[in-house]
């Protein structure tokens, strides 16, 4: 199969699942199937491209049987430009600087485990970073040293639940179709619901584990209206700050799901002992 018509195919396809994700899902609170279908997808349309259907009608098969045969003169052709020696080493070209980019984010990550405090904690390790940000990456999970020590506690947890869901291979998984789909706008936009739903995931999970409700909103707000120090990763639209707070609402304050979360936390900015 050409190589370009694959591309279209599977970018048709993504966008027609895409349609049915946010029409039929995205107003969902069953958070582990959103996940699924997202997930499901990306793999689903890399496959059905190489299925050929094909309708055999004997009728059909009859009257082309029965066309005349039809001789053409000679007529002289001019070569027709192939667009394709330019347009697949373009292609080529903005892939190899995506995965520049992909590449550069992984060593970043990479300086920060080796020049970085390390501490065990509940099967996972914790990173200290410098500035304010805190965001999983597989089994570590980094926090910089600038977080106020009221919030260390739920910023940890949350960032656990990340980390014991396997967010991060989501995340791999739709920047691997990036490097391929980087033309098409709706991958874009299925990695931004795909992240978007791992956090409503993790609230989910945390106020069920017993995380107070008061406490997480609090900190969400905090972020909102900037009078807070922390940055979480993907914390970066108002509107999706709103939406996760009136999710929140509907979860049951009792709690249901019980996760190894770290808690009781002595944080002081620089060490962080677990109990």
């Amino acid at each position: 199969m050409n190589y370009l018509i694959y591309q279209i195919k599977v970018a048709g396809i993504l966008t027609g699942l895409y349609l049915i994700y946010i029409l039929f899902l995205k107003k969902s609170s069953l958070f582990p199937y959103r996940r699924l279908f997202l997930l499901a997808g990306l793999v689903i349309s890399f496959i059905l491209p190489f299925i050929e259907i094909r309708f055999n009608s004997p009728r059909l098969y009859q009257y082309y049987q029965l066309l005349p045969e039809v001789t053409v003169g000679n007529v002289s052709r001019e070569t027709s430009f192939d667009y394709q020696s330019l347009i697949i080493p373009f292609l080529s070209f903005v892939t190899l600087l995506v995965l520049f980019g992909f590449i550069k984010q992984l060593i970043i990550i990479y300086k920060l485990i080796n020049n970085s405090t390390i501490y065990k904690m509940n099967g996972y390790k914790l990173v200290f970073t410098e500035g304010n940000v805190a965001f999983s990456f597989f089994k570590y999970i980094f926090l910089g040293k600038n977080v106020a020590q009221e919030d260390a506690d739920v910023i940890l947890a949350h960032e656990q639940v990340h980390a014991i869901l396997r967010h991060s291979i989501d995340i791999m998984l739709v920047d691997i179709v990036l490097l391929m789909q980087w033309f098409n706008p709706v991958v874009w936009f299925w990695r931004k619901e795909l992240k978007e739903n791992h956090e409503f995931e993790a609230d989910k999970l945390l106020l069920e584990s017993g995380i107070s409700p008061d406490q997480y909103q609090q900190l969400l707000l905090n972020q909102m209206f900037q009078t807070s120090g922390v940055r979480f990763s993907s914390f970066n639209y108002n509107s999706f700050i709103k939406n996760r707070i009136k999710m929140m609402t509907t979860i049951p304050r009792a709690g249901k799901t019980r996760f190894l979360l770290a808690n009781n936390y002595e944080f002081n900015g620089n060490y962080c002992f677990c109990f």
